[in-house]
């Protein structure tokens, strides 16, 4: 967009403003630009999400200069001269150079390399204590790497993490949703946790269905999660993450426990998220469907990278299609590396402050997906109502009118019985 004869520019995801940022972590008005004698001021208007030049949050008014970087939400802007290029994670590429990570005595990860872009997906895989989890861990910045480095878009994940975090999306090994919700009204509540509070109801279904769609759960939307097949409440789990349309997805074993048919649908269900544009790192250690990855990164024991390429040159280069052959080559054929001394970790800036929509709004949402859950529950519905109707009965059937005060000579132990009862209701 070109600036160079404005005084004045508001961004945000309203169709009004003057630049338009289609982000769900943007807000609808997220900051402004204002020229000042030849200079141009960014402030932040109060977004959910903050706002970042060069990877760091503003205060107040901030001068910005040719070739700043600004963040806004998931959305990135580049200042060159009287021109905003908008970025939108076009060309971010994930790197990891000779990246090693140790503990006292123990190497976990060898001097791991890779490199991926938008559209592309690898498969990490490996025997047991590969370091393929810890790999995942030093991508995704909750790990300093002992030696080497890790970096999104040109930002390093470690010491500039703030500007990445709200363009990664985690899914761990085990579910985190609430199974005796549907998969719509689980995304639901998500939606009002995640996304800025100025978004509107409608938006938020919006973005619910599209995020449904991308999953490809739309015909099971309204199913309890519980009733789901394994590999439909993984597609839940995944659905969480992509709410925020992150441009990074770390899955760590999503077809763990899952028949071959599932992990089939998994594995394709990620090659059409990372065909729109998504880089994608998946840890399995199910391998019958790494041609829809189009890489490998395979791990020996202590993390030592043994083979970084496409599938297919995989089997050629060990002559084989038997992953338990591979797999017993590699663990007999590299010795456990020697634990580098460990470096200071790299100082992080503080992250940028989040606005939230409120304690009173985080509550009430928490308050009411609470109270969906028992719903869900009739037994257990049923069982907080009559609770306190039936303590209300046993109090009565109590002789005396004193409660807790002094007991009358008549009725000694009226006290000592309503104690009981309050004990007992209140260990239900």
């Amino acid at each position: 967009m070109w600036i160079g004869n404005r005084v004045r520019l508001t961004i945000g995801r309203a169709e009004d403003n003057d630049v338009v940022l289609a982000d769900p972590q943007v807000s609808r008005r997220h900051a402004r630009m204002e020229r000042v004698g030849g200079t141009w001021w960014l402030t932040d208007l109060g977004s959910r999400n903050a706002t970042l030049v060069n990877g760091l949050p503003t205060k107040g008014r901030t001068a910005l200069a040719v070739g700043d970087r600004l963040t806004f939400g998931g959305a990135e802007i580049r200042v060159d001269g009287d021109e905003l290029r908008t970025s939108g994670g076009a060309g971010a590429r994930l790197v990891a150079d000779d990246v090693s990570y140790a503990v006292p005595g123990r190497s976990l990860l060898a001097g791991v390399s890779l490199d991926l872009g938008p559209g592309q997906m690898i498969a990490v895989i490996g025997p047991s204590g590969a370091g393929k989890s810890t790999l995942l861990k030093v991508l995704c910045g909750e790990l300093a790497p002992t030696s080497g480095s890790v970096g999104y878009d040109g930002y390093d994940m470690h010491t500039q993490q703030s500007a990445v975090a709200r363009r990664i999306g985690i899914v761990p090994q085990d579910d985190v949703v609430h199974t005796r919700l549907t998969a719509r009204r689980a995304l639901a509540y998500a939606a009002r946790l995640r996304l800025p509070a100025d978004t509107a109801a409608g938006e938020r279904r919006r973005r619910v269905a599209k995020t449904l769609d991308e999953v490809g759960l739309r015909e099971r939307a309204g199913v309890r999660i519980d009733r789901l097949s394994g590999g439909q409440r993984k597609r839940v789990s995944i659905a969480l993450e992509l709410l925020t349309s992150p441009s990074l997805l770390l899955l760590d074993e999503p077809t763990s426990g899952l028949d071959p048919a599932l992990d089939r649908q998994i594995m394709s269900r990620l090659r059409s998220i990372a065909d729109d544009g998504r880089t994608i790192v998946v840890v399995t250690h199910n391998l019958t469907n790494l041609d829809d990855c189009d890489q490998v990164l395979l791990l020996a024991p202590g993390g030592v990278p043994v083979f970084a390429g496409r599938p297919a040159e995989l089997r050629a280069r060990f002559g084989t299609t038997d992953w338990a052959d591979i797999f017993d080559r590699v663990v007999a054929g590299v010795a456990p590396p020697v634990a580098a001394p460990p470096r200071p970790a790299p100082v992080q800036p503080a992250p940028p402050p989040t606005v939230h929509e409120g304690h009173r709004g985080q509550a009430f949402t928490l308050a009411a997906r609470h109270f969906r859950l028992i719903l869900a529950d009739p037994g257990y519905a049923l069982f907080l109502t009559l609770t306190p109707l039936v303590l209300a009965v046993l109090a009565l059937a109590v002789p005396g009118h004193e409660g807790l005060r002094r007991s009358l000579p008549e009725h000694p132990t009226e006290a000592a019985q309503k104690l009981v009862l309050l004990f007992v209701g209140a260990a239900f």
